[in-house]
């Protein structure tokens, strides 16, 4: 996801799915920042990544996206 406005703007990423939540705070948002969340530890399944961006009486800025991590297959 490409935050073009607020940038200087607080940030809160979330990651959720099938008994799975986490969250990423960035106090002061950049034009490009980079958030990681462990793939390994999630289970199979469809998850939600989400960012939300604005504060203090600005225009709040939400975007999200779908992902699916599925099961392991040789080859």
């Amino acid at each position: 996801m490409e935050l073009k406005e607020n940038t200087d703007s607080p940030l809160l990423v979330t990651l959720s799915g099938p008994g799975y939540r986490r969250e990423h705070k960035i106090a002061k948002g950049k034009p490009f920042n980079r958030v990681l969340f462990n793939g390994a530890e999630l289970p199979d399944g469809t998850y939600t990544l989400s960012c939300r961006a604005g504060a203090d009486g600005k225009k709040q800025l939400k975007d999200s996206l779908t992902l699916r991590k599925l099961p392991y297959r040789k080859g």
